[in-house]
């Protein structure tokens, strides 16, 4: 992975979006094993992934040979104009419980 100015600036902003919401409650730092934080910086270092085949839930696609094929291909530069933020769980309004999100519906 190319990582230039804009790989430097994306990791500035996750980690100013992880800092707040771990200063709003959202988040809580014993949540956080996964990433690590660096105290000389004072910043988290987040891993980056994209999605380049999204197949749906329980389907498989084995990529070895594609990956093989192109492991030195460039797939390109791209702008980014949107950021999403997913999680695993949901939290409860009403008592702060967290939900996993198989178990979380949505009222409509």
């Amino acid at each position: 992975m190319k990582r230039d100015e804009g790989y430097e600036a994306l990791k500035k902003l996750s980690s100013k979006v992880i800092a707040a919401f771990v200063e709003e409650g959202i988040i809580q730092k014993d949540e956080l094993s996964h990433i690590n934080f660096n105290p000389s910086t004072q910043s988290y270092e987040q891993e980056f992934h994209m999605t380049i085949i999204n197949l749906g839930r329980g389907a498989t696609f084995n990529a070895v040979s594609a990956l093989e094929k192109f492991k030195f291909k460039a797939l390109g530069t791209m702008s980014l104009s949107q950021i999403h933020i997913s999680s695993r769980e949901a939290i409860d309004l009403y008592d702060g419980t967290r939900i996993s999100r198989k178990d979380f519906k949505q009222e409509s």
